[in-house]
């Protein structure tokens, strides 16, 4: 049975297995497979960025303490006596600097965390479904269209269109060794595909 390209479907792939201690799953169909990057959770996605954030205010706490060693103190008498100019003058501005970054990374994490990938290869169609709380986003391309997958830094693999270089996604998510095993099953599904006769 050929597809619409005039090119067989892809012959019979020992697709190889999953990292045996990653959280991919991955499933084998007669015409492909399907494999799903689950959800990292909030913690993985924002460790770095509030370790950042606490950095940022152990250093505003040590300005305070070593070059103005007077400051603490005021802030307190101001407390203690002026209220409402203490809530104008230091506690208004707080949510500027330190809160709403923590807000924002708390928010982006709730939201990153729960995003999941799935990739499907049926026949020579190859689909990408990025599934989240109020994001649902689809790629497809067939495998003749489709350049290989690159393995880019920090665990991620692009896939592009070989003629038209803006259609492209990113997937991510997965360990280093889980995306470096997707990136070579899609390039060994590329190679079946260029392998495999003209009808």
């Amino acid at each position: 049975m050929s597809d619409d390209s005039g090119r067989t479907p892809l012959p019979t792939l020992d697709y190889r297995m999953p990292p045996v201690s990653g959280r991919v799953t991955f499933e084998r169909h007669a015409d492909g497979f399907t494999v799903t990057v689950p959800p990292i959770g909030m913690w993985p996605w924002m460790r770095w960025k509030l370790l950042v954030l606490l950095i940022l205010l152990a250093s505003f706490a040590a300005y305070l303490t070593v070059f103005s060693p007077e400051t603490p103190w005021a802030i307190i008498r101001l407390l203690r006596d002026e209220p409402l100019r203490f809530i104008l003058w230091f506690a208004f501005p707080m949510p500027l600097v330190f809160e709403l970054p923590v807000l924002i990374t708390l928010l982006g994490g709730y939201f990153e965390g729960r995003r999941r990938y799935v990739v499907s290869l049926r026949g020579a169609i190859l689909t990408v479904c990025l599934e989240a709380s109020f994001v649902e986003r689809g790629w497809q391309s067939s495998l003749d269209e489709l350049a290989p997958a690159v393995y880019l830094t920090g665990g991620k693999v692009m896939l592009q269109s070989k003629y038209r270089a803006f259609r492209y996604i990113v997937i991510r998510y997965g360990t280093r060794n889980e995306m470096r095993w997707l990136c070579q099953l899609v390039n060994d599904a590329l190679a079946a595909r260029i392998r495999a006769p003209a009808s």
